[in-house]
């Protein structure tokens, strides 16, 4: 890992400094997107509070997260079905 640095990000038109030791770009790509998804949401729900702006994005990200964990497992099994076969034939 890297050493934990401070960042200045800004999101929802907060700024915000946080530390982090993962790699810039990732910091700057997460701040962004999680930016880019609140303005999103808030500007499809005019009336909508802050709070709420950040559920809804929260879980709109952890639901990607999810589905993007059981395609890793699919992944992984497939791959342990072909090792097997691998194995089998060698």
């Amino acid at each position: 890992m890297n050493e934990a640095k401070n960042y200045t990000i800004r999101v929802f038109n907060d700024q915000y400094v946080i530390q982090s030791d993962e790699p810039d770009e990732w910091v700057r790509s997460a701040s962004q997107r999680v930016d880019a998804l609140m303005h999103e949401i808030a500007n499809k729900n005019k009336n909508i509070d802050q709070k709420k702006v950040a559920i809804l994005a929260a879980l709109r990200l952890a639901s990607q997260l999810v589905h993007m964990e059981y395609l890793c497992d699919d992944v992984r099994k497939k791959e342990q079905e072909l090792i097997v076969i691998v194995d089998s034939v060698c």
